[in-house]
């Protein structure tokens, strides 16, 4: 009987022990596909570069395009200052702590929603909160709360330092956002302002997006030859590809408008610019 209950042990013991060795064998798998992912993107933003020297060592100027809200910065952190503000003048300082806890870097694009999940659900307050919110994000003054997304800059001052034509093709608006967009891009090291360098923006805020930035990309491509585009819009960096098919194209999975359009197979997916931080492929 002893015999009997210690042979039973034993293959629980093994049984334990596969399983444990299942999941060590899924983790480093795990790992293993993050890590091919993170070297291909790296390789992937390594050919952009490479393509920008390829195209001005044949005598032509080479174009790298970035849309700027969701592409190079992330403006959760403008999103929560504005929340923030607007609980602070009515003295509100539960609604202080609570709003304290969203999370800026992970905002939904719909903000209405990413306060609706910490629990701010009074129909009132979130009227007041979203109107303070729209008179305040596309104006200059609340700019400056972007915060850059990782590697960005460097990736976009080295492309520059290359020889590359920069162009900042932005939905943002002339007249609301142009001195606040500029010295945001000056704050965080983006180039601007100095050769090679090109910022389009709206001339109007209320016009649609897609139909202005396609209005543009005949203009773009008098300029040079571009090498790449990057966009957070799966509707936008569908148009700038198929304008530009020899471009490599980026898709910037980072937050969009929802019910977009499938974006192209043929884009690449990444989160941030960071040669080793953690990208996404399609």
């Amino acid at each position: 009987m002893f015999v009997w209950d210690l042979r039973e042990f034993c293959n629980i013991e093994i049984m334990i022990l596969r399983k444990n060795r299942t999941k060590h064998l899924l983790y480093i798998l795990v790992i293993l596909l993050l890590l091919s992912s993170s070297l291909q993107s790296y390789d992937l933003l390594q050919d952009v570069v490479k393509a920008v020297s390829d195209v001005k060592k044949l005598g032509k100027l080479p174009v790298v395009i970035f849309d700027l809200d969701g592409t190079l910065f992330d403006n959760g952190p403008r999103s929560k200052k504005i929340f923030l503000e607007f609980a602070e003048e009515k003295g509100d300082s539960e609604l202080t702590q609570t709003i304290e806890t969203i999370d800026a870097y992970t905002m939904k694009y719909k903000v209405r929603e990413s306060l609706i999940d910490v629990g701010i659900e009074d129909p009132t307050v979130l009227k007041e909160i979203i109107d303070s919110w729209r008179g305040k994000f596309f104006t200059n003054e609340y700019l400056k709360y972007d915060e850059p997304l990782p590697g960005a800059v460097e990736f976009v001052n080295e492309l520059r330092d290359s020889c590359a034509l920069i162009i900042y093709l932005t939905g943002r608006d002339a007249p609301g956002s142009l001195e606040g967009t500029i010295s945001a891009l000056k704050t965080n090291k983006y180039p601007i302002g100095v050769c090679r360098t090109e910022l389009i923006m709206k001339p109007e805020r209320f016009m649609k997006t897609l139909p202005y930035k396609k209005k543009t990309l005949k203009y773009i491509e008098k300029l040079g030859t571009v090498v790449a585009v990057f966009e957070n819009e799966p509707a936008n960096i569908n148009l700038l590809f198929q304008h530009f098919p020899e471009s490599i194209p980026f898709f910037l999975d980072t937050n969009h408008k929802p019910n977009a359009p499938p974006v192209n197979e043929e884009i690449h997916y990444i989160k941030n610019y960071n040669r080793n931080g953690e990208h996404k492929e399609q």
